[in-house]
């Protein structure tokens, strides 16, 4: 029952990101939201650092999670 739970969560997750990206990406201008370089570098290097962060508490998570499982 928990798994179905799960991938009910997952999809829609993946939905709402998936159609928040596409909205956006229709309002956005010609040229994109910077026409310089280095303005965009930043906010690359922000949300890069995110989602690295994101990635690694997941990796946690789910090696404690095996460890756990083993050991029971």
């Amino acid at each position: 029952m928990r798994i179905w739970v799960a991938a009910l969560v997952l999809a829609v997750v993946v939905t709402a990101a998936v159609t928040i990206k596409l909205r956006v990406r229709r309002r956005t201008p010609v040229g994109g939201w910077f026409s310089h370089s280095s303005r965009s570098t930043g906010t690359s290097s922000v949300i890069g650092t995110m989602f690295a962060v994101m990635l690694a508490f997941v990796i946690l998570l789910a090696l404690q999670s095996y460890q756990r499982a083993r050991d029971g």
